[in-house]
């Protein structure tokens, strides 16, 4: 039998490649259903796949690419974060930031609020100013938003004490 995951090269995925898995894993046909998934769930293991579903995340036209885009940065986002340089990790958590801001849709800013919430442990807020200056700015400016109200119960959701 043929194995699929032997043929793959996930250092050199391209988003085009990882959106054409999105859209099979959407399609209703459980065969492509069971063969993306399997894919999808492979890469999201691998360092290269934070670049690409990040890409994904804050590029793609249409809601659901971007929505799995949060899902599969979420499968194993200590990991992917902890293998990023310093400045790679910066970057990262300023593209969260930038895309929780523009992003349209209610459900993909709760994924990025998710997102955020589960790297707080590791940043530190006291190390993430730009978080505070963005939760600073949404209670003073949207209170009873539901952006602000999804990023705040994210955050206290999977809030966990510095050890």
């Amino acid at each position: 039998m043929f194995n699929i995951m032997e043929s793959i090269d996930f250092n050199s995925l391209g988003a085009e490649a990882v959106i054409a898995l999105i859209q099979e894993s959407l399609s209703g046909d459980n065969e492509k259903i069971q063969r993306s998934t399997k894919v999808l769930k492979a890469y999201s293991k691998h360092r290269a796949s934070i670049g690409t579903l990040s890409f994904i995340l804050t590029n793609a036209s249409q809601l659901a690419h971007r929505q799995m885009a949060a899902v599969l940065l979420k499968r194993n986002l200590v990991n992917l974060y902890s293998a990023l340089a310093p400045q790679e990790q910066a970057e990262f958590r300023q593209i969260l930031l930038g895309q929780y801001v523009k992003e349209p849709s209610l459900l993909v800013q709760k994924g990025i609020a998710t997102l955020i919430s589960i790297l707080l442990p590791i940043v530190e807020i006291k190390n993430w100013g730009e978080l505070q200056q963005l939760l600073d700015q949404a209670i003073k400016s949207a209170p009873n938003s539901a952006a602000t109200f999804v990023l705040l119960n994210s955050i206290l959701y999977h809030f966990k004490a510095p050890k």
